[in-house]
């Protein structure tokens, strides 16, 4: 990998890493890291010093140090923000404590990727991406958080919208997140590090075949299911049976298997990979008790050490084994048949031997390692996608974004500062009935960059905006007479997009042709406005001689220049129309990122 990526994986689960979700963070971090890229973890933590580390971390952050959060090439720094809550082993980041910690890191450190696993748990997360400067990414896990969410979808459509990556952990989730939210997710399902596991020796492998039961299942459902079927294995066959529980509340697992089958049946909890190593070590049969069981990377884990997997027939076992080749599969809960199954495995030791190969084998083809690789290839596949930005610092054109919205989110002050970080070198400040925050922006403008004094006017025939504004212009005129006060002061009128405002009728607007300087045909976050056209279409239209605007309406600072033009320099409002003849309309899905960040992607010629 020529590239080493700073990526910032952030878990909705608290650290240390206790569970599925934060097993598979962890071992994808380790992953991508082995491929030379910088990953940081960003994640509530337990603990009263990992707490105190957090305040610590922050509090460096933001006195100017990013150090405490990016890591080394090829190596994983986890970073704790805030304090996590919950009962039991399962806890969530606080709301409040973890969108204030996200939103420091997010917006002062500059990832090239930022990747949010469990998007839709309760957590500000999602939400927090709007902070994030580089490519955006997340990964579903579970279909009932996505069913779940239902009932808010309509907050949530934007947030999707803005990402750039999309992975699902199955099948089912793929397509519970495709009907919900009409977004086409790549499945990368959970894997192996079979650098840790591997097939056994022959010589560990112990005569009578050992069993693993996996139940981890907070019900215990699994585990009697699974003690069921251990009570009818005979003895002379059928080695050491272990269970493999949870480790929440592990006197229950213990206490579901039954007393007679205790000399012969133990029972141990799921602490993690290290924990399902040894399980796994001497094992040769992985029953998995319920579909629930498959979750996980333990399936993976069992087939890379060689085990036959015996699972029930669901869509997340079907994805991974081939029954009668690298596997067994079942209907689930039936006893009978799962006692017949393990049986003739255990008097086989040569069908053991080639489904045990052929499992290893799928595994290794399918290995942490190789996720590591599919989500580079994403990641770098959405960075390429971006369009190419022009420099701030070019001598004749300049980005120009005809469209902001002043507000309680977007201050005359923050709309000066995101254009220069982002090297925006002209914007129109759009306001409604006044000029003030336009003016106050005017005269907070950095050198480099021109304000555009803007106002959405309400003429009684419909509305028209006004640029280069020296005085506001009321409301409630005729169409002729609002651009007639709009081009005696020396301004122009443009043509609001129907998205922004309600513009006089078609009719109505051929009589004014001659007064209409220029018409906004290009609107928004490519994937937040429905409405606007493309940028071709636009072009097209240029070639019919329209002049032709491209404006964000930005309300926020996160979505400034996301529709933009990229013009000739100019000086004034002549100077502009003349610009307009030749520039070219640019969207994106959101905001130009800061400045410095394109440059470092980019090569120093590249342009829009």
């Amino acid at each position: 990998m020529s590239t080493s990526l700073a990526i910032a994986l952030v878990s909705p689960h608290a650290w240390p890493a206790y569970d599925d979700l934060t097993w598979r963070i962890e071992a994808e971090a380790q992953a991508l890291a082995r491929r030379g890229h910088r990953v940081t973890i960003l994640a509530p933590v337990r603990g009263r010093d990992l707490v105190a580390e957090s305040r610590r971390t922050l509090s460096a952050l933001r006195d100017g140090d990013t150090s405490v959060v990016l890591a080394e090439p090829g190596q994983v720094r986890v970073v704790p923000i805030g304090r996590a809550f919950g009962a039991g082993r399962r806890k969530l980041g606080g709301p409040i404590d973890l969108s204030a910690a996200l939103q420091d890191v997010l917006a002062r450190v500059p990832f090239d990727v930022v990747h949010v696993h469990e998007p839709l748990a309760p957590t500000p997360a999602l939400a927090a991406l709007r902070h994030a400067r580089g490519v955006t990414a997340a990964t579903f896990h579970r279909p009932e958080q996505v069913a779940g969410v239902a009932f808010v979808r309509p907050f949530l459509d934007r947030a999707i919208s803005r990402l750039d990556v999309v992975t699902a952990a199955s099948e089912t989730v793929r397509r519970a997140v495709a009907e919900m939210f009409d977004v086409d997710a790549t499945v990368i399902p959970d894997a192996a590090d079979t650098r840790r596991f591997a097939p056994t020796d022959d010589a560990d492998t112990p005569r009578t075949p050992n069993v693993v039961i996996i139940a981890r299942g907070s019900d215990r459902l699994g585990v009697r299911f699974g003690a069921g079927v251990a009570k009818s294995l005979p003895a002379s066959t059928i080695g050491q049976i272990t269970v493999l529980g949870t480790a929440d509340a592990h006197w229950r697992t213990s206490a579901a298997i039954p007393t007679v089958l205790r000399s012969r049946v133990s029972a141990v909890a799921d602490w993690g990979a290290e924990t399902r190593g040894e399980t796994f070590t001497t094992g040769a049969i992985a029953m998995i008790a319920t579909p629930e069981d498959m979750a996980g990377s333990v399936v993976e884990e069992a087939m890379a050490r060689g085990m036959v997997v015996v699972a029930p027939r669901c869509a997340e076992a079907d994805s991974l084994i081939a029954d009668g080749v690298d596997g067994v599969l079942l209907p689930a809960f039936s006893r009978e048949r799962w006692i017949t199954a393990i049986t003739e495995l255990a008097d086989d030791p040569d069908r053991r031997e080639r489904l045990g190969r052929a499992a290893a084998a799928a595994a290794r083809d399918r290995s942490i390692d190789t996720v590591a690789e599919m989500l580079e290839t994403r990641y770098l596949g959405a960075i390429e996608q971006e369009p190419a930005p022009v420099r701030a610092d070019d001598d004749t054109h300049i980005l120009v974004d005809l469209r902001v919205r002043p507000g309680q989110l977007l201050t005359p002050r923050q709309i000066v500062d995101v254009c220069h970080s982002r090297g925006i070198g002209a914007v129109a400040v759009i306001g409604d009935q006044s000029i003030d925050a336009a003016r106050e922006a005017a005269h907070a403008a950095h050198q480099d960059l021109l304000v555009i004094v803007g106002q959405q006017i309400h003429s009684r025939d419909g509305e028209l905006a006004g640029l280069f504004l020296t005085e506001a212009v009321a409301d409630g005129l005729s169409a002729k007479d609002t651009a007639d006060a709009i081009h005696d002061q020396g301004g122009l009128v443009m043509v609001p997009h129907p998205v922004w405002g309600e513009p006089p009728a078609p009719e109505l607007l051929a009589e004014l042709r001659g007064a209409c300087d220029c018409f906004e045909v290009v609107v928004g976050p490519a994937s937040g406005i429905r409405g606007g056209i493309t940028t071709e279409n636009a072009r097209l239209v240029q070639r019919f001689g329209t002049r032709i605007t491209a404006g964000s309406g930005a309300s926020e600072p996160e979505d400034v220049g996301s529709s933009h033009l990229r013009m000739r320099r100019f000086a004034d409002a002549a100077d502009f129309l003349v610009s307009l003849d030749d520039a070219v309309p640019v969207q994106r899905r959101r905001g130009l990122r800061p400045k410095s960040q394109r440059e470092r992607r980019r090569p120093e010629e590249a342009s829009t």
